[in-house]
C-alpha cells in the first residue's frame, strides 16, 4: 500500500488500465481456447455419427456372413466396395485400413490399396496412419488431426479424421 501512496494519480490510473488490459487479454485467450476445444468436440461428435454409417455397412455384411449368406472374405470385399461408394458433406469419403497400418480401401487414391501406411507422414512429420492405428488400439476410436491434400490437389490442408475400429474384423 505504501508503494501506491508514492505514485502520482496518473501513474495509478495507467497501472489500473494496464491491469485491466492484461485481465481482458487473459480472459479472451481462455475463452478462445475453450471455444476451440468445444468446436473440436462438436466436430468429433458430428464425424463420429457419419463414421457410424460406414461401420453399420460393415456390420451388415458381417451379419450376412454370420448367417451363411456369403463367406467372410466375400463379406469383407462387399463391405469395402459399398463403403468406397459412400460420400458425405459433398465430396468427403471413407477409407478403410487395418491395424498394421495397411490401406484396405481408399476410393480417391486406389494406388494406396494394399500398401503399408506406416511410413507415410504429413508435412509436419506426423505418421498419421500409424497415429490413427494407435488411437484405435488404445481407445477403440478417436479424432486425429493431420495434413492431407483434398482430392484433385497436391496442397495439404488441415484435416481431422474420426477413426473407429470394427472389432469383429480387427486384426
Amino acid at each position: 500500500m505504501k508503494l501506491l501512496n508514492h505514485l502520482r494519480i496518473n501513474q495509478r490510473l495507467w497501472g489500473l488500465l494496464g491491469l485491466m488490459v492484461v485481465t481482458i487479454l487473459g480472459l479472451s485467450a481462455y475463452m478462445l481456447t475453450s471455444q476451440h476445444r468445444l468446436l473440436l468436440q462438436q466436430k468429433a461428435l458430428e464425424i463420429h455419427g457419419i463414421v457410424e454409417t460406414a461401420t453399420s455397412v460393415a456390420a451388415n455384411y458381417h451379419a450376412r456372413a454370420g448367417r451363411g449368406e456369403m463367406d467372410e472374405d466375400a463379406a469383407k470385399a462387399a463391405a469395402l466396395q459399398a463403403i468406397s461408394a459412400l460420400r458425405f458433406d459433398g465430396n468427403n469419403y471413407f477409407w478403410v485400413m487395418d491395424g498394421q497400418p495397411r490401406m484396405l480401401m481408399h476410393p480417391m487414391k486406389p494406388q494406396l490399396n494394399g500398401q503399408s501406411l506406416a511410413e507415410i507422414k504429413d508435412p509436419e512429420g506426423t505418421a498419421l496412419f500409424s497415429e490413427m492405428a494407435a488411437v484405435v488400439r488404445r481407445d477403440g476410436q478417436g479424432l486425429v488431426p493431420y495434413l492431407w491434400p483434398r482430392p484433385g490437389s497436391d496442397k495439404p490442408i488441415s484435416k481431422y479424421s474420426f477413426v473407429e475400429g470394427f472389432k469383429p474384423w480387427a486384426g
